[in-house]
């Protein structure tokens, strides 16, 4: 609980750049990605950091190798003249999975923020993307100031998508987002009726969408997996770098939003990890 307070600065401090960000660009699907580009810039120290020490693994790489030989019935002395010469040169056998391991609090932060409904909103509220927000997600009170009708999505629309629904929610012309609010000290559990389109036609770009995040994402762990000499990696690097890809397809598919129709939510309020 002692991290608690400091996540939810961390929380509200991203959510007033996401609002800047809209201020500038009036488009959530183009705040988005500037969101994405500004983290991307913040890491980038990192990612060069980890090229360099790729660079000094190819070169430490063949004395490595003769190590290996020296000492090849000693296990133990293979890894104290190995990290020794890791240390000569600068080496850190395992920054190639910072970059990647870093990006999941950056996702759960981002998710945490973009996600709606959310208590507490971590969206100013005098910012100009709360309105469109709350236009079809409003505060309420009780389960009888529910809209019965979907809000206007213009506002949180993206090449066609509205970006608070879920792939798995595009299409259904009776989606809604679930949510839990405290009525005279009882849990009572609603539904907000959401714009998510009304065919099949409707969940294409969310598709593409995802294919393309798994696409790019495997191409970047596989260059990353080029770039370095054979056998530098380890093979816990490895597999991290080939489940990424899958993990990040899926969450982009189910992980968005709670699958509910207006008849009936399955959504469940689950108390914050964090």
């Amino acid at each position: 609980m002692m991290a608690f307070a400091p996540w939810q600065a961390l929380l509200d401090g991203l959510g007033w750049v996401v609002a800047q960000f809209y201020e500038f660009v009036p488009n959530y699907g183009v705040t988005i990605i500037l969101l994405t580009i500004a983290i991307r810039v913040v890491l980038l120290p990192l990612g060069i950091r980890q090229v360099r020490s790729m660079q000094h693994m190819q070169i430490v790489q063949p004395k490595v190798k003769q190590i290996q030989q020296k000492f090849k019935g000693n296990k133990q002395r293979q890894q104290e003249e190995t990290m020794k010469l890791y240390k000569e040169y600068g080496v850190n056998p395992f920054s190639g999975c910072w970059p990647v391991l870093l990006q999941f609090p950056i996702l759960i932060a981002m998710y945490s923020v973009l996600r709606f409904p959310q208590h507490p909103i971590h969206i100013p509220e005098d910012s100009e993307l709360y309105s469109v927000i709350t236009v079809q997600i409003p505060p309420v009170a009780s389960p009888a100031d529910v809209p019965t009708e979907p809000g206007d999505p213009s506002g949180t629309s993206f090449l066609g998508m509205n970006l608070l629904c879920s792939a798995t929610q595009a299409g259904n012309a009776d989606s809604a987002l679930g949510d839990r609010i405290t009525v005279g000290g009882e849990a009572v559990d609603i539904s907000y009726p959401v714009d998510c389109g009304n065919d099949a036609v409707d969940r294409i770009p969310y598709y593409v969408f995802a294919v393309l995040m798994f696409g790019t994402t495997f191409y970047q762990q596989r260059q990353m997996q080029k770039a370095q000499p054979p056998g530098a990696a380890n093979p816990q690097q490895q597999a991290i770098l080939k489940i990424m890809p899958i993990m990040f397809g899926v969450f982009g598919i189910f992980a968005w939003v709670p699958a509910c129709t207006r008849e009936h939510c399955r959504f469940k309020k689950r108390k914050p990890w964090f």
